[in-house]
């Protein structure tokens, strides 16, 4: 798989991580979420961000209640932060904000990620990369940037 992503090949990345967990499961290997979260802190390290963000959207569900989804990923995109881990936190936002499309906590909180360790395009990317998913009113994340470190709502 490394290889696949060295020689720039990363759309198979999602297919070798899938034949991996597949694999695991078959073999009756637990698959535990917070483990895969530190191999990928490794990866990371070693400059794999594909890598990184395949295995998050693969794996960061695993042993999750449907319930607890919002606040454990909040939560472990925090503790990646704080382990400089800034590109596997991006990535758990950018899955949460696939199933919590409408939390406005969760936009602010990938906003003020991007706003601390981003770029002013990627930031655009985040507000505007949305297409069809959000309707404009959803879009006005960008103006909810100022509140980001005050507002913990929804």
């Amino acid at each position: 798989m490394l290889e696949e992503v060295a020689n720039g090949n990363t759309k198979s990345v999602g297919k070798v991580i899938d034949r991996g967990i597949r694999s695991l499961k078959q073999g009756i290997v637990e698959i535990y979420r917070v483990v895969w979260v530190k191999e990928v802190e490794a990866a990371e390290r070693a400059g794999l961000i594909v890598t990184c963000q395949v295995i998050i959207k693969k794996t960061i569900a695993i042993g999750v209640e449907e319930e607890d989804r919002k606040r454990t990923w909040v939560t472990d995109a925090k503790e990646c932060m704080k382990r400089g881990s800034i590109e596997i936190a991006r990535a758990i936002y950018a899955h949460a904000l696939t199933v919590f499309l409408t939390k406005k906590s969760i936009w602010l909180k990938a906003t003020q990620l991007k706003k601390s360790h981003g770029t002013r395009e990627s930031l655009d990317a985040l507000t505007s990369g949305c297409g069809d998913l959000v309707d404009a009113s959803q879009r006005k994340v960008a103006s909810w940037g100022s509140s980001c470190s005050t507002s913990n709502s929804s």
